[in-house]
């Protein structure tokens, strides 16, 4: 069909935005209730894949930066190096 590109894109870009609003709304909740922040649970609790997450950089620094904040089970709390423990 001509002339039905632009329609696919904005659709396409719809798509994405709401992708991106999950994702962003799920991180701020994961964080405000104290969960563990990692790719695959704000996947699995956001509905968007693996794939969207790594590929969305906005997204991806703040999981990076979350992740790397907070010590995992088992793991010492991290300090700043020129701290004292």
């Amino acid at each position: 069909m001509p002339g039905n590109t632009a329609n696919l894109r904005k659709a396409a870009a719809a798509r994405t935005a709401a992708a991106a609003a999950r994702a962003e709304s799920t991180l701020v909740a994961m964080i405000k209730a104290g969960e563990p922040v990692t790719f695959r649970g704000l996947a699995a609790k956001s509905g968007v894949s693996l794939d969207f997450l790594y590929r969305n950089d906005g997204i991806r620094q703040r999981v990076e930066h979350h992740r790397s904040a907070r010590p995992g089970p088992g793991e010492p709390a991290r300090t700043q190096p020129g701290q004292d423990h």
